[in-house]
This record gives structure tokens, C-alpha cells and sequence, in this order.
């Protein structure tokens, strides 16, 4: 399993000014959208990380516009979580 901290630090490293200003920007409206306890918020995440084929992303993983936050945690659970920790 991937440790996503240490991943993220190390790809932080070698990111340049624009990739960084970019990353930032999509981030921030990636976390705008869960403190606002919207709907959709893994479908919003996946349409600004990966704007030309989200769509396609979305329907493979049953992730909707109308998901909850519930849904998405357990998405993120059943692909991004090691239970054997």
C-alpha cells in the first residue's frame, strides 16, 4: 500500500512553480467542496484531477454527481485504506 503522506511530500518536491500553482488550485476547491458537505464531491475531485476523461473514471466506479459524503469515504476505504493496520 501506498503511504499517501510521504507520496505526496515527495512528489511536492519535484513539482515546479506552475504544476504547484496548479495542484493548489485544484485542491482547494477539492477541499471547498467537502467542508460544504455537497453532494458529488469525489465526482467534482475527479473532474478537476483528470479533465478529460472523468466521465469515463466516474461510470467505471458508480461515482455520481448525487453521491454523499458517506459513499465517497467508503470509496476512498475500499481502494485507499489498508484495514490490515
Amino acid at each position: 500500500m501506498i503511504n499517501i503522506p510521504i507520496f505526496l511530500k515527495e512528489y511536492d518536491n519535484q513539482m515546479d512553480k506552475e504544476s504547484r500553482s496548479r495542484f493548489d488550485e485544484v485542491y482547494s476547491e477539492i477541499e471547498k467542496c467537502y467542508k460544504s458537505k455537497a453532494k458529488g464531491c469525489m465526482y467534482t475531485a475527479i473532474s478537476k484531477l483528470s479533465p478529460d476523461n472523468y466521465q469515463e473514471i466516474c461510470e467505471h466506479f458508480n461515482i455520481t454527481q448525487d453521491s454523499t459524503i458517506t459513499q465517497d469515504f467508503q470509496f476512498l476505504k475500499k481502494y485507499f485504506i489498508d484495514d490490515d493496520k
